[in-house]
């Protein structure tokens, strides 16, 4: 079970400490895999940030949330992101840590996508290519 405790003194820092380095914690502690390998481009601030579109295959768009799916989540102004575990997105803002239901973040964000993480390369074809 996930205890949020340890993340009690956490603060939003873009440039140290943002949602994806969050997210990425949470993940770790979930499923004992990291994702920071395939993320640590990200992990910056907004105006550093660089994505390496190989790494990103590792992330499959599902339609159903998943138990330690990644949420995107995107806004006409940003991309923000959590993790979806036991029907709430976790995830860390400037305000803390949030645990909300998929339903009420999309209230606040134009869309909210879940992705599931493969630490191996995944092939989505019929023969496994």
């Amino acid at each position: 079970m996930l205890d949020l405790k340890k993340y009690s003194d956490i603060k939003y820092d873009d440039l140290n400490y943002n949602c994806l380095h969050f997210a990425c914690d949470i993940y770790q502690d979930l499923t004992g895999l990291s994702l920071s390998p395939d993320v640590i481009d990200l992990c910056t601030a907004r105006n550093l940030r660089r994505i390496c579109p190989d790494k990103l295959r590792r992330f499959v768009l599902i339609d159903t949330p998943i138990n330690a799916s990644i949420a995107v989540m995107r806004s006409p102004l940003a991309v923000h992101c959590g993790i979806y575990t036991n029907g709430s997105i976790i995830h860390l803002d400037t305000d803390g840590i949030k645990s909300q239901q998929p339903h009420i973040a999309q209230r606040h964000y134009k869309s909210v996508k879940y992705y599931a993480y493969y630490a191996e390369e995944h092939h989505t074809s019929l023969d496994g290519t």
